[in-house]
């Protein structure tokens, strides 16, 4: 899926529209009129995808539904596949240990060149906020096994986190060990936006020692 956003691509359905009541009020269809068509379908269907997408996260959170976290974790899943060069591994298990995902990326750019090849993804959809526990537990996770593959965390709390949770983030930084928190507001703008440059920004924040 194209990493680019609603409004770029919103943007390009209007263009294309556009384009298509030229060529057929001037008369020149030809050979371009079926490879326009095709991308205003993908246009539509990624503009489609992504509002559904919202959609989805808007009624898991929600809901009191007793898997609402395995679908919360897909859902985060397919968010973070909206970058062509992120791919995601539900419900994982590290030396024995269950992990709610594994992020593997490509991003060669800086902040990303700082990152190793694997994230660990934990993702909690509950009523309070998250505490400095689970930045603890996944923090010592990848200091256990921090290697070549892996330095990076990422956390996933749909009702955000204390400031005990941000701090013990920027501690772990301190340590070495990237912990990114992300919460549903996060995830609405990441849907919206391109997800390399939002998770770029982030990062960015943690080197100075800043977690919003």
């Amino acid at each position: 899926m194209l990493n680019i956003s609603i409004n770029t691509l919103s943007e390009l359905c209007e263009k294309l529209n556009h384009m298509l009541q030229i060529i057929f009020r001037e008369g020149a269809i030809g050979e371009a009129i079926e490879p326009m068509h095709e991308l205003f379908d993908i246009a539509k269907q990624l503009v489609f995808g992504r509002y559904k997408l919202k959609g989805r996260l808007e009624l898991i959170t929600k809901s009191d539904a007793q898997n609402k976290g395995g679908e919360y974790e897909e859902v985060v899943g397919k968010i973070m596949e909206l970058c062509p060069y992120i791919s995601c591994r539900i419900n994982q298990k590290i030396q024995g240990k269950q992990i709610d995902m594994v992020l593997e990326h490509k991003i060669k750019e800086p902040p990303f060149d700082e990152i190793r090849k694997y994230i660990y993804v934990e993702c909690k959809n509950t009523k309070k906020k998250t505490d400095v526990e689970v930045i603890e537990k996944l923090g010592g996770r990848i200091a256990q096994r921090a290697n070549r593959f892996c330095n990076t965390g990422l956390i996933v709390s749909a009702r955000g986190f204390t400031s005990g949770a941000k701090e013990e983030a920027i501690k772990r930084f301190d340590n070495g060990i990237l912990l990114i928190l992300l919460n549903n507001r996060d995830l609405y703008e990441m849907i919206e936006s391109d997800i390399q440059t939002y998770l770029s920004t982030k990062i960015e924040l943690l080197f100075y020692g800043k977690i919003e």
